[in-house]
């Protein structure tokens, strides 16, 4: 388990603090066990996110265990949770009971890639992302377009954005979301709400590189923030 926090920066778009009401650091857990594919993206990914979230004001925990999480979501002090390239079925009943509550009463959820690719035997997992992943080519140059300019997560994004990533295909259109950004056609990221909860996902975040990339990793700290 790692941990850091400093600071009481803004953490939602309404600019509230990203303290809680005891003045401690909110936490933002980043959670990435995978019984399926393993991304090598993975390790790169929470280092990248880590020291950028604790700049934002969050104290952050990473880890692969469900029990941790289960204890995170529960102990009350969880801003949001990020799934950072899981896969296969990550959490049992108990944790994912914990997890729907925790979404529902406000909690915050963000999916990173291949957290589309999890969980494909659980409604609300469904309901939460909106759809899930169906294939995809292999890694190749693309161009990203923005759908919305005005979401923090895309606002300081280039339109087109040329990129070098694994192109995920989805099983539908993700339901009752608002589509951010798209690649020839195909929904790339978004964001939405379920009940008190809210939640973002983007597709983008394959390769080792895109964790090196300023310009990415301000996509998806945005995108981690908006739902806190």
């Amino acid at each position: 388990v790692l941990a850091g926090a400093c600071g009481t920066t803004s953490g939602d778009a309404a600019g509230a603090p990203a303290t809680g009401a005891s003045g401690e650091p909110r936490t933002i857990v980043l959670f990435s066990r995978t019984e399926g594919f393993r991304h090598s993206s993975i390790e790169p990914a929470v280092e990248a996110l880590r020291p950028r979230l604790t700049a934002e004001g969050f104290a952050v925990v990473a880890t692969e265990d469900p029990d941790a999480l289960q204890g995170a979501v529960d102990g009350g002090a969880v801003a949001a949770v990020v799934f950072v390239s899981t896969t296969g079925d990550v959490l049992d009943p108990p944790h994912e009971a914990a997890m729907e509550r925790f979404v529902r009463a406000g909690g915050g959820f963000a999916g990173v890639h291949a957290a589309a690719d999890t969980e494909y035997d659980w409604p609300f997992y469904g309901e939460l992302l909106g759809t899930w992943f169906a294939d995809h080519p292999p890694v190749a140059p693309g161009t990203v377009e923005r759908t919305d300019v005005a979401h923090r997560s895309t606002a300081g994004l280039p339109d087109p954005w040329a990129r070098v990533d694994e192109w995920y295909r989805f099983r539908s259109a993700p339901a009752g979301r608002s589509v951010l950004l798209t690649h020839d056609g195909e929904p790339v990221a978004w964001s939405g709400t379920v009940d008190d909860g809210a939640v973002w996902y983007t597709a983008l975040g394959h390769t080792d590189e895109s964790w090196a990339d300023p310009l990415f990793v301000d996509h998806v700290v945005a995108g981690i923030t908006s739902v806190t």
